[in-house]
């Protein structure tokens, strides 16, 4: 998350009230000599936790 891109925010986009919004990122992160697209969903709750959601982009 050190150098991941902020793209967004919204609204949860199942309507869930337990959700303020949900914010998305995306990074490039090296696995041996391969470069990997990453994207990440953090959904942020009333109590202040968050939860992350990593996945790989496939190539653009």
């Amino acid at each position: 998350m050190r150098y991941a891109k902020y793209e967004c925010s919204y609204s949860d986009r199942k309507g869930r009230p337990d959700i303020i919004a949900a914010h998305k990122y995306r990074a490039v992160a090296k696995v041996g000599n391969e470069s990997l697209n990453v994207g990440v969903i953090v959904r942020e709750f009333p109590d202040g936790h968050k939860h992350y959601n990593y996945f790989i982009l496939k190539d653009e």
